[in-house]
């Protein structure tokens, strides 16, 4: 479905199942200039695996507002530095 509709930022889980990992999720993603942002419990995996495909890192449990402010960081570091995702039209 992402690949369907591009999206900007991903809230990403590191445990998703068992079949896949948020983490695989993410090396998809990244590439293509999506914005991750880890949102888990398995905050060592996401540092030693995830740390230079993620934006952020936020512990669950995690407030709403703490959410939305990462969110809203990303997305204007983004728009201030006008990296994108190249070669991609948006």
């Amino acid at each position: 479905m992402a690949y369907q509709n591009l999206p900007d930022l991903a809230l990403i889980d590191i445990h998703l199942g068992e079949t896949i990992d948020g983490i695989s999720v993410a090396t998809e993603l990244a590439p293509l200039g999506v914005l991750i942002i880890f949102v888990t419990a398995y905050h060592k995996r996401a540092v030693t695996e995830g740390r230079e495909l993620a934006t952020d890192i936020l512990i669950k449990p995690v407030l709403e507002s703490t959410i939305l402010t990462a969110v809203t960081v990303a997305l204007q570091q983004r728009q201030e530095t006008g990296a994108g995702r190249s070669g991609l039209s948006e």
